[in-house]
């Protein structure tokens, strides 16, 4: 029983209706709460909707795999990126319950931190693959553009975090590509 606060019905305003019950819902007479409650009366709309919520990215992690949701996903004729930005924006101020639950369905606080490690487990993939970290700047390995993601990386060298950086350094990254070609020729010769 979800009504929009503006819903209009035969002339009726039901959603100003609604607001005064959800209100009054400490003082109102029992059996009048009984009555709403057996109609699925939703007395928090705020708890609803993010119960809502929860079940469409449910949903969307068991077709998908996954809670890397894009900005603007709909999804079931639910705007479920934009849910999800709420979520991430609201962090620090939403009850460690439901922060718990989206922690359980693996729901991703930091994309950028979630792209990261996608590029760096796709990277290790390659290097596991091919034994070097020797990326090409358009390779595209595994449905990843892992040869533009190594770009960025090389670029941001001074702006990645000592851990990032020596996690690359430990896999064998290549932060300077000519340098490298030198020293392999140098190999070569030898």
């Amino acid at each position: 029983c979800h009504v929009p606060h503006n819903q209009d019905y035969s002339g009726f305003n039901l959603g100003q209706w609604v607001t005064v019950q959800r209100r009054s819902k400490n003082q109102m007479l029992s059996a009048r709460k009984q009555r709403l409650d057996g109609l699925g009366f939703i007395w928090d709309v705020n708890a609803f909707l993010w119960e809502e919520g929860v079940a469409v990215l449910e949903a969307f992690k068991k077709t998908y795999g996954h809670c890397h949701v894009p900005h603007n996903q709909d999804y079931s004729g639910f705007y479920l990126g934009s849910w999800v930005a709420r979520q991430r924006r609201s962090e620090n101020q939403m009850p460690s319950a439901q922060k718990q639950r989206l922690d359980d369905l693996g729901f991703i606080w930091d994309v950028r931190i979630a792209r990261w490690e996608e590029g760096f487990n796709v990277l290790k993939t390659y290097k596991r693959e091919h034994d070097h970290c020797r990326i090409p700047g358009d390779l595209k390995y595994n449905k990843f553009e892992l040869g533009a993601w190594v770009r960025v990386q090389r670029k941001r060298k001074d702006q990645l975090s000592h851990n990032l950086r020596e996690r690359l350094d430990n896999l064998g990254f290549i932060w300077n590509v000519a340098e490298a070609a030198w020293w392999e020729g140098l190999a070569v010769l030898k």
